[in-house]
C-alpha cells in the first residue's frame, strides 16, 4: 500500500487525519485507539514485520520506523491490501 492509502485507512479508523506512515508521534496516537485484543494483534504484526526485516526481539519494536508501525496497524484493523502485480 502507498503511504496515502495507509494514512487514509488509519484516518478512517481513528477519525483524525495525520501522516501516520511517516510520523512516530501520529502512530503513537493511533495505537492508543486499539482495544486490548487489537493491541496484542498489533504486537504480533510488528513482530512479523521485524522478522521479515531481520530485526527480532522486543527491544527492536521500539526502534521500528513509522512506516512499519503503520503497516502493522492497518493489518491489525484488517484494511491491508497487497500490491497488485
Amino acid at each position: 500500500m502507498s503511504d496515502d492509502e495507509i494514512n487514509k485507512a488509519i484516518s478512517d479508523h481513528v477519525d483524525v487525519w495525520l501522516p501516520y506512515a511517516c510520523d512516530l508521534n501520529a502512530m503513537h496516537e493511533a495505537q492508543n485507539s486499539l482495544t486490548a485484543e487489537q493491541a496484542r494483534c498489533y504486537d504480533r504484526e510488528l513482530q512479523k514485520i521485524g522478522y521479515r526485516n531481520r530485526l527480532a526481539g522486543a527491544f527492536w519494536l521500539w526502534h521500528f520506523p513509522a512506516k512499519w508501525k503503520a503497516e502493522a496497524f492497518v493489518r491489525t484493523i484488517e484494511k491491508w491490501k497487497e500490491a497488485k502485480l
